[in-house]
Protein backbone atom coordinates (compact mmCIF):
# COMPACT_ATOMS: atom_id res chain seq x y z
CA UNK A 1 0.00 0.00 0.00
CA UNK A 2 2.84 2.39 0.89
CA UNK A 3 4.60 1.70 -2.43
CA UNK A 4 1.32 2.24 -4.27
CA UNK A 5 0.69 5.58 -2.55
CA UNK A 6 4.24 6.76 -3.20
CA UNK A 7 3.93 6.14 -6.93
CA UNK A 8 0.38 7.42 -7.34
CA UNK A 9 -0.07 10.95 -8.63
CA UNK A 10 -1.92 13.46 -6.45
CA UNK A 11 -4.23 14.07 -9.40
CA UNK A 12 -5.24 10.40 -9.29
CA UNK A 13 -6.42 10.76 -5.69
CA UNK A 14 -8.22 14.01 -6.52
CA UNK A 15 -10.02 12.35 -9.43
CA UNK A 16 -11.00 9.40 -7.26
CA UNK A 17 -12.24 11.78 -4.57
CA UNK A 18 -14.43 13.67 -7.03
CA UNK A 19 -15.98 10.46 -8.26
CA UNK A 20 -16.64 9.23 -4.73
CA UNK A 21 -18.22 12.59 -3.93
CA UNK A 22 -20.49 12.45 -6.97
CA UNK A 23 -21.42 8.86 -6.22
CA UNK A 24 -21.99 9.27 -2.49
CA UNK A 25 -23.60 12.71 -2.51
CA UNK A 26 -25.19 13.25 -5.91
CA UNK A 27 -26.32 9.68 -6.61
CA UNK A 28 -28.77 9.43 -3.67
CA UNK A 29 -30.61 12.62 -4.70
CA UNK A 30 -31.05 11.69 -8.37
CA UNK A 31 -34.66 10.86 -9.33
CA UNK A 32 -35.44 7.15 -9.50
CA UNK A 33 -38.14 7.18 -12.18
CA UNK A 34 -37.88 6.50 -15.91
CA UNK A 35 -36.93 9.40 -18.18
CA UNK A 36 -39.24 8.53 -21.10
CA UNK A 37 -40.33 5.60 -23.28
CA UNK A 38 -37.06 5.66 -25.23
CA UNK A 39 -34.96 5.60 -22.05
CA UNK A 40 -36.80 3.35 -19.59
CA UNK A 41 -34.22 3.95 -16.87
CA UNK A 42 -34.03 6.56 -14.15
CA UNK A 43 -31.13 9.03 -13.81
CA UNK A 44 -30.23 7.19 -10.59
CA UNK A 45 -29.84 3.84 -12.34
CA UNK A 46 -28.01 5.39 -15.29
CA UNK A 47 -25.40 7.02 -13.09
CA UNK A 48 -25.13 3.91 -10.93
CA UNK A 49 -24.32 1.93 -14.09
CA UNK A 50 -21.70 4.49 -15.09
CA UNK A 51 -20.07 4.28 -11.66
CA UNK A 52 -19.91 0.47 -11.77
CA UNK A 53 -18.51 0.28 -15.32
CA UNK A 54 -16.00 3.03 -14.58
CA UNK A 55 -14.99 1.17 -11.42
CA UNK A 56 -14.27 -2.03 -13.35
CA UNK A 57 -12.17 -0.14 -15.90
CA UNK A 58 -10.45 1.75 -13.09
CA UNK A 59 -9.39 -1.50 -11.45
CA UNK A 60 -7.65 -2.56 -14.66
CA UNK A 61 -6.18 0.92 -15.06
CA UNK A 62 -4.65 0.92 -11.57
CA UNK A 63 -3.25 -2.59 -11.93
CA UNK A 64 -1.63 -1.90 -15.31
CA UNK A 65 -0.24 1.50 -14.31
CA UNK A 66 0.96 1.06 -10.74
CA UNK A 67 1.02 -2.52 -9.50
CA UNK A 68 3.03 -4.06 -12.35
CA UNK A 69 5.48 -1.39 -13.54
CA UNK A 70 7.84 -3.98 -15.08
CA UNK A 71 5.20 -6.19 -16.64
CA UNK A 72 5.92 -8.00 -19.88
CA UNK A 73 3.93 -7.79 -23.07
CA UNK A 74 1.80 -10.81 -22.20
CA UNK A 75 0.78 -9.43 -18.82
CA UNK A 76 0.14 -6.11 -20.54
CA UNK A 77 -2.36 -7.89 -22.76
CA UNK A 78 -4.05 -9.66 -19.86
CA UNK A 79 -4.43 -6.54 -17.74
CA UNK A 80 -5.26 -4.36 -20.73
CA UNK A 81 -8.15 -6.66 -21.58
CA UNK A 82 -9.80 -5.62 -18.32
CA UNK A 83 -9.34 -1.94 -19.11
CA UNK A 84 -9.81 -1.88 -22.91
CA UNK A 85 -8.97 -4.76 -25.21
CA UNK A 86 -9.23 -2.50 -28.27
CA UNK A 87 -6.76 0.06 -26.93
CA UNK A 88 -4.44 -2.76 -25.86
CA UNK A 89 -4.54 -4.27 -29.34
CA UNK A 90 -3.58 -0.94 -30.90
CA UNK A 91 -0.69 -0.38 -28.48
CA UNK A 92 0.77 -3.88 -28.89
CA UNK A 93 0.28 -3.82 -32.67
CA UNK A 94 2.30 -0.60 -32.85
CA UNK A 95 5.05 -2.37 -30.90
CA UNK A 96 4.85 -5.24 -33.36
CA UNK A 97 5.57 -2.85 -36.22
CA UNK A 98 9.01 -2.38 -34.60
CA UNK A 99 9.65 -5.73 -32.91
CA UNK A 100 8.43 -8.95 -34.46
CA UNK A 101 8.00 -11.09 -31.36
CA UNK A 102 5.52 -13.90 -30.81
CA UNK A 103 4.84 -12.63 -27.31
CA UNK A 104 3.19 -9.56 -28.85
CA UNK A 105 0.84 -11.89 -30.73
CA UNK A 106 0.18 -13.63 -27.42
CA UNK A 107 -0.58 -10.32 -25.69
CA UNK A 108 -3.05 -9.20 -28.36
CA UNK A 109 -4.91 -12.51 -28.25
CA UNK A 110 -4.89 -12.54 -24.43
CA UNK A 111 -6.49 -9.08 -24.36
CA UNK A 112 -9.39 -10.37 -26.44
CA UNK A 113 -9.70 -13.47 -24.25
CA UNK A 114 -9.97 -11.18 -21.21
CA UNK A 115 -12.65 -9.10 -22.94
CA UNK A 116 -15.00 -12.09 -22.88
CA UNK A 117 -14.49 -12.55 -19.14
CA UNK A 118 -15.00 -8.83 -18.56
CA UNK A 119 -18.34 -8.92 -20.38
CA UNK A 120 -19.44 -11.90 -18.29
CA UNK A 121 -18.71 -9.93 -15.11
CA UNK A 122 -20.57 -6.87 -16.41
CA UNK A 123 -23.56 -9.00 -17.38
CA UNK A 124 -23.58 -10.74 -13.99
CA UNK A 125 -23.76 -7.36 -12.24
CA UNK A 126 -26.63 -5.94 -14.29
CA UNK A 127 -28.56 -8.95 -15.56
CA UNK A 128 -27.72 -12.31 -14.04
CA UNK A 129 -30.13 -14.17 -16.33
CA UNK A 130 -28.35 -12.91 -19.45
CA UNK A 131 -24.99 -13.59 -17.80
CA UNK A 132 -25.92 -17.26 -17.42
CA UNK A 133 -26.83 -17.43 -21.11
CA UNK A 134 -23.58 -15.91 -22.39
CA UNK A 135 -21.45 -17.83 -19.89
CA UNK A 136 -20.87 -20.91 -22.06
CA UNK A 137 -20.08 -19.23 -25.41
CA UNK A 138 -17.93 -16.53 -23.84
CA UNK A 139 -16.02 -19.05 -21.72
CA UNK A 140 -15.48 -21.20 -24.81
CA UNK A 141 -14.05 -18.36 -26.88
CA UNK A 142 -12.10 -16.97 -23.94
CA UNK A 143 -10.61 -20.40 -23.30
CA UNK A 144 -9.68 -20.83 -26.96
CA UNK A 145 -8.05 -17.42 -26.91
CA UNK A 146 -5.99 -18.22 -23.83
CA UNK A 147 -4.89 -21.58 -25.25
CA UNK A 148 -3.69 -20.04 -28.51
CA UNK A 149 -2.03 -17.14 -26.70
CA UNK A 150 -0.11 -19.57 -24.51
CA UNK A 151 1.03 -21.47 -27.60
CA UNK A 152 2.45 -18.23 -28.97
CA UNK A 153 3.96 -17.50 -25.58
CA UNK A 154 5.95 -20.74 -25.69
CA UNK A 155 7.86 -19.35 -28.67
CA UNK A 156 8.59 -15.99 -27.02
CA UNK A 157 11.96 -14.36 -27.54
CA UNK A 158 11.84 -11.92 -24.64
CA UNK A 159 9.06 -10.73 -22.38
CA UNK A 160 10.90 -8.28 -20.17
CA UNK A 161 9.72 -5.26 -22.15
CA UNK A 162 6.45 -3.52 -21.41
CA UNK A 163 4.08 -1.24 -23.25
CA UNK A 164 2.35 1.85 -21.93
CA UNK A 165 -1.39 1.58 -22.38
CA UNK A 166 -3.89 4.40 -22.49
CA UNK A 167 -3.06 6.90 -19.75
CA UNK A 168 -6.59 8.28 -19.40
CA UNK A 169 -8.10 7.67 -15.98
CA UNK A 170 -11.58 6.13 -16.48
CA UNK A 171 -12.72 7.98 -13.34
CA UNK A 172 -12.08 11.36 -14.95
CA UNK A 173 -15.39 13.20 -14.77
CA UNK A 174 -15.30 14.01 -18.49
CA UNK A 175 -14.84 10.34 -19.32
CA UNK A 176 -17.64 9.30 -16.96
CA UNK A 177 -20.08 11.90 -18.30
CA UNK A 178 -19.25 10.94 -21.90
CA UNK A 179 -19.98 7.31 -21.08
CA UNK A 180 -23.30 8.34 -19.49
CA UNK A 181 -24.27 10.25 -22.64
CA UNK A 182 -23.29 7.34 -24.89
CA UNK A 183 -25.23 4.96 -22.65
CA UNK A 184 -28.41 7.04 -22.91
CA UNK A 185 -27.96 7.55 -26.66
CA UNK A 186 -27.44 3.83 -27.28
CA UNK A 187 -30.50 2.96 -25.21
CA UNK A 188 -32.61 5.44 -27.19
CA UNK A 189 -31.28 4.20 -30.53
CA UNK A 190 -31.77 0.56 -29.55
CA UNK A 191 -35.36 1.22 -28.46
CA UNK A 192 -36.13 3.01 -31.73
CA UNK A 193 -34.48 0.35 -33.89
CA UNK A 194 -36.21 -2.58 -32.18
CA UNK A 195 -39.60 -0.86 -32.34
CA UNK A 196 -39.17 0.16 -35.98
CA UNK A 197 -37.13 -2.62 -37.59
CA UNK A 198 -37.50 -5.52 -35.18
CA UNK A 199 -35.00 -8.32 -34.69
CA UNK A 200 -33.16 -7.82 -37.98
CA UNK A 201 -32.64 -4.17 -37.14
CA UNK A 202 -31.25 -5.12 -33.74
CA UNK A 203 -28.78 -7.55 -35.31
CA UNK A 204 -27.54 -4.96 -37.80
CA UNK A 205 -27.25 -2.36 -35.04
CA UNK A 206 -25.29 -4.84 -32.92
CA UNK A 207 -22.78 -5.44 -35.71
CA UNK A 208 -22.35 -1.72 -36.44
CA UNK A 209 -22.01 -0.83 -32.76
CA UNK A 210 -19.37 -3.52 -32.32
CA UNK A 211 -17.12 -1.47 -34.58
CA UNK A 212 -16.73 1.06 -31.76
CA UNK A 213 -16.85 0.98 -27.94
CA UNK A 214 -19.31 -1.81 -27.13
CA UNK A 215 -19.70 -1.10 -23.40
CA UNK A 216 -22.52 1.50 -23.70
CA UNK A 217 -24.42 -0.73 -26.13
CA UNK A 218 -24.02 -3.92 -24.10
CA UNK A 219 -25.04 -2.06 -20.96
CA UNK A 220 -28.14 -0.73 -22.70
CA UNK A 221 -29.06 -4.28 -23.71
CA UNK A 222 -28.60 -5.56 -20.17
CA UNK A 223 -30.70 -2.86 -18.52
CA UNK A 224 -33.27 -1.81 -21.12
CA UNK A 225 -36.74 -3.06 -22.04
CA UNK A 226 -37.10 -3.58 -25.77
CA UNK A 227 -39.90 -6.09 -26.21
CA UNK A 228 -37.56 -8.78 -27.51
CA UNK A 229 -36.79 -12.20 -26.12
CA UNK A 230 -33.89 -13.10 -23.86
CA UNK A 231 -32.28 -15.16 -26.64
CA UNK A 232 -32.42 -12.16 -28.95
CA UNK A 233 -30.64 -10.00 -26.38
CA UNK A 234 -27.98 -12.69 -25.99
CA UNK A 235 -27.56 -12.88 -29.77
CA UNK A 236 -27.16 -9.11 -29.98
CA UNK A 237 -24.42 -9.14 -27.33
CA UNK A 238 -22.63 -11.98 -29.14
CA UNK A 239 -22.79 -10.13 -32.46
CA UNK A 240 -21.46 -6.91 -30.91
CA UNK A 241 -18.58 -8.75 -29.23
CA UNK A 242 -17.75 -10.64 -32.42
CA UNK A 243 -17.87 -7.48 -34.52
CA UNK A 244 -15.55 -5.77 -32.06
CA UNK A 245 -13.06 -8.61 -32.49
CA UNK A 246 -13.16 -8.18 -36.26
CA UNK A 247 -12.34 -4.51 -35.71
CA UNK A 248 -9.38 -5.47 -33.52
CA UNK A 249 -8.16 -7.78 -36.27
CA UNK A 250 -8.19 -4.86 -38.69
CA UNK A 251 -6.40 -2.65 -36.14
CA UNK A 252 -3.72 -5.29 -35.65
CA UNK A 253 -3.05 -5.45 -39.39
CA UNK A 254 -3.18 -1.68 -39.81
CA UNK A 255 -0.88 -0.72 -36.96
CA UNK A 256 1.37 -3.78 -36.92
CA UNK A 257 1.68 -4.47 -40.61
CA UNK A 258 0.24 -7.42 -42.50
CA UNK A 259 3.40 -9.52 -42.41
CA UNK A 260 4.17 -9.10 -38.71
CA UNK A 261 0.71 -9.10 -37.16
CA UNK A 262 -1.08 -11.51 -39.50
CA UNK A 263 -1.07 -14.34 -36.95
CA UNK A 264 -2.72 -12.46 -34.09
CA UNK A 265 -5.10 -10.64 -36.45
CA UNK A 266 -6.21 -13.98 -37.88
CA UNK A 267 -6.82 -15.53 -34.45
CA UNK A 268 -8.75 -12.51 -33.14
CA UNK A 269 -10.82 -12.34 -36.34
CA UNK A 270 -11.61 -16.06 -36.17
CA UNK A 271 -12.76 -15.63 -32.56
CA UNK A 272 -14.95 -12.78 -33.75
CA UNK A 273 -16.41 -14.75 -36.63
CA UNK A 274 -17.07 -17.70 -34.34
CA UNK A 275 -18.82 -15.48 -31.81
CA UNK A 276 -21.09 -14.03 -34.49
CA UNK A 277 -21.82 -17.51 -35.86
CA UNK A 278 -22.84 -18.66 -32.37
CA UNK A 279 -25.34 -15.79 -32.25
CA UNK A 280 -27.13 -17.13 -35.33
CA UNK A 281 -27.01 -20.67 -33.99
CA UNK A 282 -28.88 -20.04 -30.73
Amino acid sequence: IQRFSEHTDTIEFETMGKMVLLSGVILPILPDHSINHLVPLSPFKIWMAVVIISGISYAGYIVQKYLFPNRGYYLTGLIGGIYSSTATTVVLAKKMAIYEERVLDAGIIAATAMMYLRLIIVAAIFNLTIAKEILIPFCVFSGLGFIVSLLFLQAKENDMESAILVDANPLELGTAFLFAVLFVVMMSVTTYVTQTYGLQGLKILSFITGLSDIDPFVLSLLTGEYGVTQDQIVAAILIAAGSNNLLKGVYALWFGGIRKSFRSALVVSLLGAGTIAWAFWI
